[in-house]
């Protein structure tokens, strides 16, 4: 009886075995993980301002005339054109060169309703000079480097400084007080072409008239 429990037992261990053996191992699992980075960009930030003329105020002149003497505030100006350049060049961490020292990044114009963004920059050291002025203004291309840092908008302000105005009294009588209504003049810059008017525009001919108060206005001239 003892040796057919041994032998059973026998029995039941090669059962296990043959069992085992049978079952094929479970295949390897390969999970894969996508892991994805965001570059890390910057941006600058143009503001152009520029005093502008608003209104005019009613004045005495020394002769006891009334002039109407323009009222300037500054403000944000429309129509500079800035270039953004590669103050040296960027290079990625990894090595990649985005832009070469001096190379254009991106042309800029600027609005009268704000600050004007540049497009996402790769870090690094960039220059910002003007290349055309507003209509009426002087051109300043002095330039200014901005050094662009992760998630930072750098900004860079400039201001422009009007041509100037024009005004001319066209005073009448004995004691040249009298204002003159209607007088006509012929304005041109030394080379021939005309000056603006106080719009901005040209006269269709170059003929100007002086107003009720004998004055003829010119802005930005």
């Amino acid at each position: 009886m003892k040796q057919m429990k041994q032998w059973m037992h026998w029995v039941l261990a090669l059962v296990l075995l043959v069992m085992s053996l049978s079952v094929p191992a479970a295949a390897a699992e390969t999970i894969t993980v996508n892991v994805t980075n965001t570059p890390v960009r910057g941006s600058v930030a143009l503001e152009k301002t520029g005093l502008q003329l608003v209104r005019f105020t009613d004045e005495q002149d020394e002769w006891g005339n009334t002039v109407m003497k323009p009222v300037y505030q500054q403000g944000y100006l429309k129509g500079a054109v800035f270039e953004l350049r590669a103050a040296a060049d960027v290079v990625g961490k990894e090595g990649t060169v985005f832009y070469k020292q001096g190379e254009l990044v991106q042309t800029l114009t600027t609005s009268a309703d704000g600050a004007v963004n540049s497009k996402p920059l790769p870090l690094g050291s960039y220059c910002l000079q003007e290349v055309s002025a507003p209509d009426g203004y002087l051109l300043d291309d002095t330039p200014q480097t901005a050094e662009i840092k992760a998630g930072q908008t750098v900004t860079l302000q400039f201001r422009n400084q009007p041509l100037g105005n024009l005004i001319i009294h066209k005073l009448s009588g004995a004691d040249k007080k009298t204002p003159l209504k209607g007088a006509q003049f012929k304005i041109t810059y030394a080379d021939g072409s005309f000056l603006p008017d106080e719009n901005g525009k040209l006269s269709s001919n170059g003929l100007y008239w002086s107003n009720s108060e004998g004055q003829i206005i010119l802005s930005g001239v």
